[in-house]
Formats: structure tokens, C-alpha cells, sequence
């Protein structure tokens, strides 16, 4: 199997790196939620567009919001 992403060698969906990338989106998300009114989608955005965001989770962000779409 290989990572959805970026096609590294895995056993999940997923590698290692992005993996992780994953769940710290899921952790950060809940601190926003609880800062403000975000919904999964418009935190992803958010995500996606800042310039300090690191790669992989963009990455991530990116392939959540792709893969919703279709």
C-alpha cells in the first residue's frame, strides 16, 4: 500500500509523516472550535492558506478537501 498523498511506502492510508500531519490538524482544529464558531471545512481553508503552515500539513488539508469533493 502506499500513502494517498505522497505515494511513500505505508500501511494505512496515509505514511507516517502524514499521518501525524493528521491528527495535529484534528488536535488544532478543536482549539479553534473552541476559540471560535469554525466549521471542519472553513478551518481547513483557513489552513490551507497560511503562508506558516508547514507542507505536510497542508498536504493533508488539501487531500481532506479533495477527497470530500469527489
Amino acid at each position: 500500500m502506499r500513502c494517498e498523498i505522497c505515494s511513500k511506502e505505508s500501511d494505512k492510508e496515509l505514511c507516517g509523516r502524514h499521518s501525524r500531519a493528521h491528527e495535529l490538524l484534528k488536535e488544532t482544529f478543536k482549539r479553534w472550535q473552541s476559540a471560535m464558531e469554525i466549521s471542519w471545512e472553513r478551518y481547513l481553508e483557513e489552513i490551507r492558506s497560511n503562508p506558516k503552515t508547514g507542507s505536510w500539513v497542508k498536504e493533508v488539508a488539501e487531500y481532506i478537501i479533495k477527497k470530500k469533493k469527489s
